[in-house]
């Protein structure tokens, strides 16, 4: 792949500039037309190569954008429009300019002669593994527009999820950051102005009068440097946490949460087995299933146990009895994948324990957001309390001690 720098007119007549990747010239120039460009001038940056046809901006692309696009590109197989066709129609309406360009690097692969599934998998930022190997077996079946249906639901349902676990802690977040900006501004800027009150009073202060004084004291000299301090640690957490060895152990702390460790097991048993029944159905072979299976998990220590599980099978065991060895699926998962294997029917099975954990997934995330709202409320009521109680209890022993 090749870089190159082009300057372009719109429809409306402003003019654009920037670069754009692909194969050769004529599949830049045939790019930019897709787009509505009118092209001026196109050359090539020497000394610029790239290996994939991902882009900078890809990060952009959520995957809300990835379903919609889904589905488009499915309607459009089924009706009938050739491959190249279809991704043509999809990138004029692609709203986002990074979908657009990944859309066109697709369609100028296939038109260069690569299959689908290889130009989907060079864009894998914006693809999970799944889709490829999908693609793959429809493009061998001759059902891609079957399978573009299953890719569809699929990540529908995950975005589903996400959006739900977001929603749950979303508004547990907000109150509490709310909370502490609440708190910060008055122990920073109210407080102060009766420390000059207090001061006057010749009788010792209370002791949460004291308290709070140190506090608010505190919190005006060192307040800057905390602040600073904490998002440096949040920064160095971020970073560690991203880490193989940091992934693992945020993954074990997070199994080992109260409330939020079981949450954590259901949401990566949902997607592992909705995957892992979904590319058997594609004819996939087992362990190429549990692999990708495994890495769409999102958790390091249930792809571990993946791995070992799939040794299980290189062996010639099935998949329940290597699953249930790792400790880290409940007795009902390994249950109903040994009832599938016995009747060959893992592919219902493992859709049903999908959609069972899923709905676990919508009743611990309900209960969630209804149990952390009252100890939200009451932690803000009790600190809001200290404060208003810390600050009136000298005063009403003022106003005692002038009417004696």
């Amino acid at each position: 792949m090749s870089i190159y720098s082009y300057q372009a007119r719109e429809r409306t007549g402003k003019v654009l500039q920037g670069t754009i990747e692909a194969e050769n010239q004529g599949a830049a120039a045939s790019m930019l037309r897709q787009q509505g460009y009118l092209v001026t001038r196109l050359e090539e940056q020497r000394g610029r190569k790239s290996t994939r046809t991902t882009l900078t901006r890809n990060r952009r692309v959520k995957l809300a954008d990835v379903v919609l696009f889904t589905k488009q590109f499915a309607v459009m197989v089924r009706a009938g429009l050739p491959v190249v066709q279809a991704l043509r129609t999809a990138s004029s309406q692609a709203e986002k300019p990074a979908l657009k360009e990944i859309i066109n690097a697709v369609s100028a692969k296939v038109e260069a002669g690569s299959s689908l599934a290889e130009a989907v998998r060079e864009q894998s930022r914006i693809f999970p593994p799944l889709y490829g190997y999908m693609i793959e077996a429809g493009e061998a079946g001759g059902m891609l527009d079957a399978v573009l249906e299953q890719l569809a639901v699929h990540l529908q349902k995950e975005m589903d999820l996400r959006r739900k676990i977001i929603g749950a802690v979303t508004y547990p977040i907000v109150v509490l950051l709310f909370a502490c900006l609440v708190v910060v501004f008055v122990i920073t800027f109210l407080v102060p102005s009766f420390v000059s009150m207090f001061a006057t009073m010749n009788a010792e202060l209370p002791l949460l009068t004291r308290i709070l004084l140190q506090v608010s004291a505190a919190f005006r000299q060192w307040g800057l440097l905390g602040l600073a301090c904490v998002f440096a640690v949040s920064y160095g957490l971020k970073h560690f946490f991203r880490s193989k060895r940091g992934k693992q152990l945020l993954d074990r702390i997070l199994l080992r949460i109260p409330v939020f460790g079981p949450l954590e097991q259901k949401v990566t048993i949902t997607r592992f087995s909705r995957t892992l029944g979904m590319l058997l159905g594609g004819g996939i072979p087992m362990l190429q299933c549990l692999e990708i299976a495994g890495q769409v998990s999102n958790n390091v220590l249930i792809a571990g146990a993946i791995q070992k599980a799939m040794a299980g099978v290189r062996q010639g065991s099935g998949v329940s009895r290597p699953l249930e060895d790792t400790g880290l699926f409940p007795p009902m998962v390994t249950g109903m994948i040994a009832v599938g294997e016995e009747s060959g029917q893992l592919e219902t099975m493992l859709g049903e324990i999908a959609d069972f954990y899923e709905t676990e997934v919508e009743v611990v995330v309900s209960s969630l957001t209804t149990l952390l709202e009252p100890f939200l409320l009451i932690g803000l009521g009790v600190i809001m309390a200290f404060i208003v109680a810390s600050i009136l209890m000298p005063m009403f022993g003022m106003i005692n001690a002038i009417s004696l």
